[in-house]
Parts: C-alpha cells; sequence; structure tokens
C-alpha cells in the first residue's frame, strides 16, 4: 500500500510542478509530440500545432533559458552523448534549461532494446540543465553488460532532475563489480547536481551513485533496489566533499544486493564535510547509514529515523585495510530502533550523543503503515541538541517545536496529520 501512494503522490507533485516558473531569463518555449514531425523547423515547434516528433530532434533547438515541454506518451528513444545527442546547456541557474514533461501528461522514455553499456540518458561536458516530470524506464532495454538510466559524465555539473521517476535499470553480468557502473537508476561525478522529488525503485544495482562535490539529494522515495539507496563514495579517493542528503524516505533496498554483509542504505565516503539528516532510513537488508573509512572527514549524521535495518544503526568504520578510520564524524539526535545493533564506532575522534538506544521504542505514531511521527509520549521529544543546520524537520516543520530539539526525522507538534507527501521543493543551493 506504501508503494502504490507514493508513487500516486510522485504524479500529482510532477502535474503541479510544470506550473511553477523558475524565476529564470526569459527563452523560447519549443514542443516534442508523438504527432509531430522531425521535419518541422524549431521555429515551428515553439507552436503546439506543429512540434517536433523526437527528443533529440528537439534538443538541438535549445539554448540558454529555454524550455522544452514533452507531450505525454512513451518515447522509445536512447539521449546518450556519445550516440548522437547533441545536449545543450544553459549559463546559470537564473537562466537555465529545461526539459519537461508537460503538465498534467506522463511522459515515458523507454528504449525498445539497449545493446550493450548504453545509458538511457547519458551527458557530457553539459551545465544549467533542469529535468521535470519524466519517468525514465528501462524495463524493455536487452543488455548483455549493464546500463544507468540517468548518467552525468565528463564535466557536467549543476544538473537537476526533479520531480521524475527512475526505474527499471538492468545489469547483464554477475559480481559485486557489476554495481560499481551498471545496474544504477543515477551516476554522477563532477559538482553541484541536484536530485530533487524522484521516486527511484526497481534498479538491478544503486538507487544513487554519486562521485563529486556539492551535490544535493533531497525529498526523494528510494526503495526496492538491489544495491545501495544512496551511494556517496569515489573509489576511496579524498575528493568528494560538500554534499547533502536530507529529508529522503529509504525504504527496502539491498535484499538482493551483491555486497550484502558490507552494504548500508547510505554510505558517506570520501571526502570532507558529507551531511546526511532528516532521513528516515527502514528494511535495508544491510545497515542504515555507513561512514566509511577511507579518506573520511568531518562526516555528519543527524536527525535520521533509521528503523528495522539487519546491520548496524549507524557503522563509523576504519578503511579498507584498517588502517584509516573515519575521522572526526558527528552523530547527533539519531533514532536506532529494532536494527541488527546500535552505533558502531571504529572512528577516530567520533562524537556520538544524543541518540535512542536501538532497544528503546520511540513510540511511533503507526511504524507498519509507515508514519514514523512520534507519539506525545515519545521518549525522543526534547531531547535533542540544537544543530545549526537542521532547522526544519522532514516535512519542513520548523525545530523546535517544544522545550528543545526532537529526535529523529520528525518534530512533534502536537495533533498531527499525515505528513504531504506531494510537496515540491525548490533547491537555492548555487
Amino acid at each position: 500500500m506504501l508503494k502504490h501512494i507514493m508513487c500516486k503522490s510522485v504524479l500529482v507533485g510532477v502535474g503541479l510542478s510544470s506550473l511553477i516558473t523558475f524565476g529564470h531569463a526569459y527563452g523560447t518555449t519549443y514542443y516534442t509530440a508523438l504527432t509531430g514531425s522531425d521535419s518541422n523547423s524549431c521555429s515551428s515547434a515553439t507552436s503546439q500545432s506543429t512540434p517536433k516528433r523526437t527528443i533529440n530532434a528537439s534538443l538541438k533547438c535549445l539554448s540558454a533559458g529555454d524550455t522544452l515541454y514533452i507531450r505525454g506518451g512513451q518515447y522509445p528513444e536512447q539521449l546518450h552523448s556519445v550516440f548522437g545527442t547533441s545536449w545543450p546547456s544553459g549559463n546559470s541557474w537564473d537562466n537555465p534549461i529545461t526539459i519537461a514533461g508537460y503538465p498534467g501528461e506522463t511522459v515515458i522514455i523507454n528504449p525498445s532494446s539497449n545493446d550493450d553499456t548504453f545509458d538511457i540518458l547519458y551527458m557530457e561536458n553539459i551545465q544549467y540543465l533542469i529535468f521535470d516530470n519524466l519517468i525514465i524506464d528501462g524495463s524493455n532495454t536487452n543488455i548483455s553488460t549493464g546500463m544507468t538510466l540517468f548518467r552525468l559524465g565528463g564535466t557536467s555539473h549543476h544538473v537537476r532532475l526533479q520531480n521524475s521517476i527512475l526505474r527499471n535499470a538492468h545489469v547483464g553480468c554477475s559480481g559485486m563489480c557489476c554495481a560499481c557502473g551498471y545496474g544504477n537508476a543515477i551516476l554522477a561525478g563532477n559538482a553541484g547536481s541536484e536530485f530533487i522529488n524522484n521516486e527511484i525503485y526497481g534498479n538491478d544495482a544503486y538507487g544513487i551513485y554519486m562521485t563529486g562535490n556539492g551535490f544535493l539529494v533531497e525529498g526523494n522515495y528510494i526503495h526496492d533496489n538491489q544495491g545501495y539507496g544512496v551511494h556517496q563514495y569515489s573509489s576511496g579517493q579524498s575528493n568528494a566533499s560538500n554534499n547533502v542528503i536530507r529529508n529522503n524516505r529509504i525504504h527496502h533496498n539491498g535484499h538482493n544486493n551483491r555486497n550484502p554483509v558490507g552494504s548500508a542504505a547510505l554510505i558517506l565516503s570520501s571526502g570532507d564535510n558529507n551531511v546526511a539528516y532528516n532521513n528516515v532510513i527502514t528494511d535495508h537488508f544491510g545497515g542504515g547509514i555507513q561512514i566509511y573509512g577511507y579518506a573520511t572527514t568531518n562526516a555528519k549524521a543527524y536527525n535520521n529515523t533509521i528503523v528495522g535495518n539487519q546491520g548496524s544503526c549507524i557503522d563509523i568504520q576504519n578503511g579498507s585495510n584498517g588502517n584509516n578510520p573515519a575521522h572526526d564524524s558527528i552523530v547527533r539526535n539519531n533514532i536506532c530502533y529494532n536494527n541488527g545493533s546500535d552505533i558502531i564506532d571504529n572512528g577516530r575522534s567520533s562524537i556520538i550523543s544524543n541518540n535512542t538506544s536501538n532497544a528503546t521504542n520511540p513510540q511511533f505514531v503507526n511504524a507498519t503503515s509507515a508514519d514514523f511521527h512520534l507519539q506525545a509520549t515519545s521518549p525522543a521529544i526534547d531531547v535533542g541538541l540544537t544543530l545549526a543546520i537542521v532547522t526544519m524537520d522532514s516535512v519542513k516543520i520548523s525545530r523546535p517545536q517544544g522545550k528543545g530539539y526532537d529526535i529523529g526525522a520528525y518534530e512533534y507538534v502536537g495533533n498531527q496529520n499525515p505528513a504531504p507527501s506531494n510537496l515540491r521543493v525548490i533547491s537555492t543551493q548555487q
């Protein structure tokens, strides 16, 4: 029931979102539709009566400030820089290019076949693109090795994917290494990109695999993927810093992971000042949050609700060789409940405080229905520390509501209604 509700709410949110302007400079609006023709000129494609037929052809019309609306239907296209797609770029968040499903309509990008390692959307060396209200689906692909649904390569940076669904990325090989590059919904490097209010499910490897700096992962529902839900990592190096992962629901991932013992729903690794807060993390085959040892400093896990995972609640680790422990990690205000074990600290100079014990019942409103708000008698109310970066809870309720911060992703506010699930968040991160 939860899966159906969440999927429906995402579709409602995207229908509304495309009606909201981004505040960028005025540009030209173009249209793509299955009833169109690629022989129509770009000038003609500014009219809904004479659109382009394919997304690939329409992209060649775009420049900074423009918008492409894609009318409803299933588009059997591969949009890949190496194989002929001409991706445009914006020049700032105030003057981006927007590629969006038409408001109120369902747009599915689903190639009919996909040989070997071809990704569905692959972009090289682009910047300031916004993707909105799309479904990217790998279910029809026929591959021998693997694929990714949405991949940022080369020097690509400052790309925003929002209000979309990413599902059914396949991997055709066996063994742990397959998950490193294939079968992921999102694979992104470089800097400053954002993944906001998406639903990501049914993928053979990871939900989001990011290897760069300054990423924002916010408000996503990431569930039923075979590997990690969110994997922030860069091959054990120290060049993936200042990433923020917040307000996400990460549920039931990792159950067919090729490396189940070492996995987690969310990993912070490979850099400095990576932060995860206000996330609800449940029912992962491995642990909840993993703070990886090698080259990881100042990782922060704040106000997360971590419940029912088979491994540890939070695991602060040594490096792969046991000689490079994570250091200066800060773990505060987290609810740990009914996981395989409590917080494990094998790091150096860790600060761990104001977290609930794994055996302490936090008294959720209804955990079986995935309502992890707190009841009035919860021991997690008013006992957290004030944290400068966590000014609101997972659904934008300001903290604190009482005498102090509550522990976990939700702040208690009395007679609570269920958390709204169709809110649209517009990032201000530059």
